[in-house]
Formats: structure tokens, C-alpha cells, sequence
């Protein structure tokens, strides 16, 4: 493999991996969103807070994140397999 392509699937790994981040924060501050929502709801002593249409917008968010995260992990299992050299390498127990 010649240098350049190496380069170049090197930086399509780093991309795919600050993608799957960046989706992966995003998910999380839903996730978030979710539960302070549910807890205010049930503060104001609503119902049956998971028909609340906040409630099911959170949840259609994290779907959907799911999703985006799935093809991100598939694309970049199939550039690991590709390309061996550079995967990332496994943390060492202990290790942040």
C-alpha cells in the first residue's frame, strides 16, 4: 500500500472514530434531557408522563442516534478489518 493511501485511510479512521464520539456525547445529553424531563413531569404530578410529546422526542432522538451509530461502527469495523495497521489498540487493564 502506498503511503498516500495509508494517509488517507488513516485519517478516514480518526474521522469515523470523532463521529462516533461526537453522536455518542450527543446521545448521552439526551439521554440526559430524558430523565429531567420524566422526573419534572412527575413532579408536576402528570399522569402518564411517557405519552408526554417531550418525552417521546427524546426517545425518537436516541433512536435515531442508535441508528447513526450502528453505520458509523459498521464503516469503521470495515476499515479495521482493511486495514489492521491501524487499529486502534486495545487499553492495558488499569488504563484511562
Amino acid at each position: 500500500m502506498k503511503l498516500r493511501e495509508s494517509i488517507h485511510k488513516a485519517a478516514q479512521i480518526v474521522w469515523y472514530r470523532q463521529k462516533l464520539a461526537n453522536v455518542t456525547r450527543k446521545k448521552e445529553k439526551v439521554f440526559g434531557k430524558l430523565g429531567r424531563t420524566y422526573y419534572e413531569l412527575l413532579k408536576k404530578n402528570d399522569e402518564n408522563p411517557l405519552t408526554h410529546p417531550a418525552i417521546s422526542s427524546c426517545i425518537h432522538q436516541i433512536i435515531l442516534f442508535n441508528e447513526q451509530i450502528g453505520k458509523l461502527q459498521e464503516e469503521l469495523d470495515e476499515l479495521d478489518r482493511a486495514f489492521p495497521a491501524l487499529k486502534k489498540p486495545a487499553r492495558l487493564k488499569g488504563e484511562k
